[in-house]
């Protein structure tokens, strides 16, 4: 498997992932609820929205640095 795909099953992945973790019947257990006064909705779904931007960024920056790598030095 070449690494493009591997990057593409990756993002793949993190999409559905991105899809499940903001499904309503998810969503409805957080609702209701707080945490330290705030909602616990907001928060979770903060907290997951960062975690899939950190997931992403992590996944296409490691490949532009192997690419980067890979070029030769002038």
């Amino acid at each position: 498997m070449t690494e493009e795909a591997r990057q593409r099953d990756k993002l793949v992945g993190l999409f559905a992932l991105g899809v499940a973790l903001f499904n309503p019947p998810l969503l409805l257990l957080f609702s209701g609820k707080t945490m330290f006064g705030w909602p616990l909705l907001y928060v979770y779904l903060f907290c997951a929205w960062a975690i899939l931007i950190g997931a992403v960024a992590l996944v296409v920056e490691r490949r532009s640095r192997r690419k980067r790598a890979d070029l030769p030095n002038d």
